[in-house]
């Protein structure tokens, strides 16, 4: 029924003006929640949607690099100056893991949503660039903190997303 379309298209603009305020206001958190709930609408997001949505969680990841690059310089001054037994290093060390743990739920959260909610709804090329461009970011800013084998995979998705969104772009824009 018509009523039901009205009734969600009312929901969805609530939604994005919401995150429109979010943003001014510098609430990046609860507007990405906002936007991921448009998101989750099983509808193509338009380009203003898109941007909001990279902005949203461009500021949430943001802050959390900023946050794991400023301890993890200060642990390594500790370590460098610091007996072993150092109680402070050990505490750092556990903020420090703390933020990873934030960071890699943030980029989990956005991650499972562009291969689950948003490239398989993209109705332009354009848009799947965006996606698999925003893809390869996150996967690029979990290798700062990452280590070992978890780093070399996120790297080879990462790869592998901007190589695709390259192909894409090459052929369609």
């Amino acid at each position: 029924p018509p009523s039901c379309i009205m009734t969600k298209l009312s929901e969805r603009e609530s939604l994005v003006f919401t995150s429109k305020l979010c943003e001014q206001a510098e609430r990046f958190e609860e507007m990405v929640e906002k936007m991921k709930t448009v998101a989750k609408m099983g509808e193509p997001l338009v380009t203003e949607e898109r941007n909001l949505l990279s902005v949203a969680y461009k500021n949430v990841v943001g802050d959390g690099r900023n946050a794991w690059r400023i301890v993890s310089s200060i642990e390594e001054k500790q370590q460098a100056n610091a007996s072993p037994d150092n109680p402070h290093l050990k505490q750092i060390q556990e903020f420090r893991k703390k933020i990873e743990a934030e960071l890699t739920a943030v980029c989990s959260d956005v991650l499972n949503l562009i291969d689950i909610n948003l490239i398989p709804h993209c109705v332009t090329e354009e848009a799947r660039v965006f996606f698999l461009k925003m893809k390869g970011d996150y996967c690029r800013y979990q290798c700062e903190y990452l280590k070992d084998l978890a780093r070399k995979d996120s790297a080879d998705i990462a790869l592998k997303a901007y190589t695709e969104a390259f192909e894409i772009a090459k052929k369609s824009l």
